[in-house]
């Protein structure tokens, strides 16, 4: 999605309800907080123009970010039940 989108420095993420791997990955200007009240999945892998298959790494190299608010049914275990991998 936004996949090494250097000089991204912030985005509004409040109605995001899925997050597929590598989204925001390398987006390193990324900063500050990132919130995501209604976030209830993570997407399945997909496959890069390499054939490489991703799980995980979200937001993997962005160094800036400083904290992230999940929902409270993500945090109460209602709908995630796990983190993906290298996530942050």
């Amino acid at each position: 999605m936004f996949w090494n989108c250097y000089e991204l420095t912030s985005i509004d993420l409040s109605n995001i309800t899925t997050l597929y791997p590598v989204a925001f990955a390398g987006c390193s200007s990324l900063t500050g907080v990132i919130n995501l009240p209604k976030l209830r999945t993570f997407g399945s892998r997909n496959i890069n123009e390499a054939g490489y298959n991703y799980s995980g790494n979200q937001f993997s190299y962005c160094t800036g970010i400083t904290e992230v608010h999940f929902g409270s049914d993500v945090m109460a275990g209602l709908k995630i039940d796990t983190m993906p991998s290298s996530l942050f």
